[in-house]
């Protein structure tokens, strides 16, 4: 008898080979997204945390003989210099969340998007919550929240 010598791959075993990989591919891709979604909304609510505390320090410092606080939109926080926000101030600093992150909830006593912090004792009469949400996953959220003496806590 004759034998052949099969030592090649076929096309089929080549495109089952290659279905296997892209299955992998495509259902080990989203474990990753969700830490990258975690780490996004993480960062971002420190970085906010950090503003808070930046206006409050300042406040109690009396820094140039002003109070400080923290504008808030949908998608970003403003620190500015003085008793009220105005977006024309050159010295506003403006951090856009970016990353799919949104403030889905803002609740501040007296209502308004501004925490402002009184000189010397760093108190305010804007305490409230921040509650910050993924825009694809809105079950996935942190809060911080202001109390009236000034302090500042969030479930990072």
């Amino acid at each position: 008898m004759f034998k052949k010598d099969k030592r090649g791959i076929t096309l089929l075993e080549t495109l089952f080979a290659i279905g296997i990989i892209l299955l992998l591919f495509i259902f080990g891709i989203k474990p990753f997204e969700a830490v990258r979604d975690r780490q996004a909304l993480n960062r971002v609510v420190e970085d906010v945390e950090k503003m808070l505390q930046l206006a409050r320090t300042n406040s109690q410092a009396s820094t140039d003989a002003s109070n400080y606080g923290v504008h808030f939109e949908t998608d970003s926080a403003t620190f500015f210099v003085g008793s009220f926000y105005s977006e024309s101030d050159p010295d506003n600093k403006t951090i856009v969340f970016g990353d799919g992150v949104r403030i889905t909830e803002l609740f501040l006593v007296g209502g308004g998007n501004d925490v402002v912090f009184n000189r010397i004792t760093g108190d305010t009469v804007t305490s409230g919550t921040l509650k910050f949400s993924l825009v694809d996953n809105p079950v996935r959220f942190k809060i911080i929240t202001v109390f009236p003496i000034g302090t500042i806590f969030s479930n990072y």
